[in-house]
């Protein structure tokens, strides 16, 4: 038996980095609204809230505080993301609140922060290793 390769392939990327698990507290600007990243890479992570903070394309500005291992500090980080994907979860109880998830796409972030979230995700990795 003879098998042929395919004439056309198709592909469709998901991800442009590598996403470690993490659960930093963020702040969110417009109206100040409190969130919780849940997954970080740095191309953008995702995050969940109580509230809806806005629809697929819209922007927002973020605030939170990346751990540094090697000086045992936190780096404060403020940028603006995109949202790509909004995702609502039911309460896990009858009488919860549901939950939003946000997939975010970190755009405007300085080289310095860039690196210091490539460590962080790296370092991240390595501790669930």
């Amino acid at each position: 038996m003879h098998t042929d390769f395919p004439v056309d392939v198709k592909a469709t990327i998901l991800r442009n980095a590598i996403r470690a698990k993490v659960g930093l507290p963020v702040q969110i600007n417009g109206p100040f609204k409190p969130a919780t990243m849940t997954d970080i890479s740095v191309s953008g992570a995702g995050m969940t809230s109580d509230e809806i903070l806005g629809e697929p394309g819209e922007d927002l500005l973020i605030y939170f505080l990346c751990p540094v291992s090697l000086t045992n500090q936190e780096v404060p980080i403020k940028t603006t993301v995109k949202i790509c994907s909004v995702q609502r979860l039911p309460g896990k109880h009858e009488n919860t609140s549901p939950k939003w998830v946000y997939g975010l796409m970190f755009y405007e972030i300085s080289p310095t922060n860039k690196v210091i979230l490539q460590n962080f995700v790296y370092e991240s990795l390595n501790r669930k290793a």
